[in-house]
């Protein structure tokens, strides 16, 4: 009988050792408000979110508390590995150590990139007014994109064989690049903008197509490299 009361208490005290230990509401309420402090902080910081979260997510596991469980096991830490704000961050971090390996640290980090408008037209412009339609076209791209106008590349090939309808009559064709920064909103100011400037030469926005087209880094050549490395 002795040994038999020795195997329960033994049991019984191996059993409280491998059950997780059970917190008091306000010891859980703590913790939460800590461990949800630490989520808001590690959103700022990708780095540390894809170096901690595995741990983080096996210490939740054991908690005895599911609110715990959840906001760190299968909740927030769970997922932010894999958000698209996560993806984002990670893109901008590479962005940066980028700016910074060729020399670009000084340049606003959010706005990294190369924007160039092409406007081709068959009207042969004054020299001087061209140049102040090209200068006013790159405050047009810096400003829209939020982008370096030290970056902005403006190019007008004036005077080419161009027909609209079928006919020889004034009309541009153009074509914005950028790397980012190309979306509904972005698209309708320039294009407001660029016809606009246009009509001092003659050329109605009903004879003006603009291309936007958004290019991946990796597909941008600068400098003797590309934007992605």
């Amino acid at each position: 009988e002795t040994r038999s009361a020795e195997k329960e208490l033994n049991k019984a005290h191996m059993d409280r050792l491998q059950t997780p230990h059970a917190m008091n509401p306000i010891q859980i309420s703590a913790l939460t408000v800590a461990l949800c402090v630490v989520v808001a902080v590690a959103s700022f910081f990708p780095s540390a979110r894809g170096h901690n979260m595995v741990g983080m997510s096996a210490v939740a596991s054991k908690m005895s508390s599911p609110v715990l469980r959840g906001v760190v096991g299968g909740g927030e830490f769970g997922q932010l590995s894999s958000s698209p704000r996560h993806h984002h961050l990670h893109q901008h971090a590479t962005k940066i150590r980028f700016a910074r390996r060729s020399g670009l640290a000084n340049m606003d980090e959010n706005c990294i990139g190369d924007p160039s408008l092409t406007v081709t037209t068959n009207v042969q412009m004054d020299k001087d007014k061209k140049m102040e339609f090209m200068k006013k076209a790159s405050k047009l791209v810096s400003t829209t994109l939020g982008k370096p106008e030290s970056y902005v590349a403006i190019a007008v090939n004036d005077g080419v064989s161009l027909i609209w309808g079928g006919e020889d009559t004034p009309a541009a064709l153009c074509q914005l690049v950028s790397l980012g920064a190309i979306n509904l909103d972005n698209n309708k100011k320039v294009s407001e903008g660029v016809c606009e400037m246009l009509k001092d030469f003659g050329i109605p926005g009903t004879k003006v197509y603009i291309e936007f087209r958004d290019v991946a880094r990796e597909n941008m050549g600068y400098d003797g490299r590309t934007f992605a490395g």
